[in-house]
């Protein structure tokens, strides 16, 4: 009996390890890097990125690529974000 549950206890961590090492994979910068747009690009001025990276306010550009979104702040600290690792996107309009 004993070792029948730990037979089970041993399959449901590789099973939990397996679906960790499939989340990390989707998150991996390494495998999809922000492909760059030369010359013009979409940039949005003076936002705040939340949690602050460093410091107290963390104020920068996001620019919009290829492939992702990159957050530069002032200091010349970059952020990239990969389109396909976003899951939900807020749209709030301004009242004026």
């Amino acid at each position: 009996m004993a070792e029948t549950v730990k037979k089970i206890k041993d399959l449901q961590k590789k099973m939990k390890d397996k679906i960790n090492e499939e989340k990390n994979a989707i998150f991996d910068e390494s495998k999809h890097p922000i492909e760059l747009i030369k010359g013009k690009r979409p940039i949005l001025q003076d936002l705040k990125c939340r949690p602050n990276l460093s410091g107290k306010k963390t104020n920068g550009n996001l620019e919009a690529h290829a492939n992702g979104f990159r957050f530069l702040t002032r200091k010349g600290e970059k952020i990239d974000i990969i389109f396909r690792n976003i899951k939900h996107a807020f749209f709030q309009p301004c009242d004026n």
